[in-house]
């Protein structure tokens, strides 16, 4: 599905990181103007999801995570917490 809405091909995992949860509470939350939990810039295909978007928590990372999986579904053209 990921493949049909970004319109590429199979993608390659180049590198991975596992953080603790412990040290990615974040201090401060990014709230951007337009109320989006994620941000989304459909001229480069990239997208940014984390608790630092939502809410310091494991809940708050995964509803932000969700956001933009809903977003790209819906509306991957449309710019969103630019």
């Amino acid at each position: 599905e990921f493949e049909r809405i970004m319109g590429s091909g199979p993608i390659e995992l180049k590198a991975s990181k596992l953080q603790l949860w412990g040290a990615g509470v974040p201090i401060n939350c990014f709230k951007p103007d337009d109320g989006s939990a994620f941000v989304w810039d459909p001229s480069v295909k990239m997208g940014v999801a984390g608790d630092w978007l939502s809410s310091p928590s494991i809940e708050g990372a995964w509803c932000s995570g969700t956001a933009l999986a809903n977003h790209l579904a819906a509306a991957p053209d449309q710019a969103r917490g630019l």
